[in-house]
């Protein structure tokens, strides 16, 4: 699975978003587009933040070559894991290992 239009929709699902229409979803009562969090630096910020609330915690791990992103659990365990060139592709799929690994997505 590439970054772009299919992980971006599989993290909306998995946070809860509600789509309403191609590329358009509901986030917090308010419709929205989709937001590209496989691709964007500030859409990546959404994820950390509802996962967060999902009880996944996301550590971004910058090294000289690309991104490590592991999905931990409040005690530290590592769930969920990724490494890409992208920091954002690295934590939507860290993220979704973490939500399959709990049995949520498929």
């Amino acid at each position: 699975m590439q970054a772009g239009l299919e992980v971006d929709k599989k993290i909306a699902e998995a946070i809860g978003l509600q789509e309403i229409l191609p590329d358009m979803w509901i986030r917090n009562g308010v419709p929205t587009i989709l937001p590209k969090f496989s691709t964007t630096w500030g859409d990546m910020g959404v994820l950390v933040e509802e996962a967060r609330k999902q009880g996944i915690y996301l550590d971004i791990l910058p090294n000289e070559t690309c991104y490590i992103c592991e999905a931990k659990t409040i005690s530290n365990a590592i769930i969920g894991q990724a490494t890409k060139s992208e920091a954002p592709y690295a934590a939507c799929l860290a993220f979704l290992e973490a939500k399959e690994k709990r049995g949520i997505v498929r």
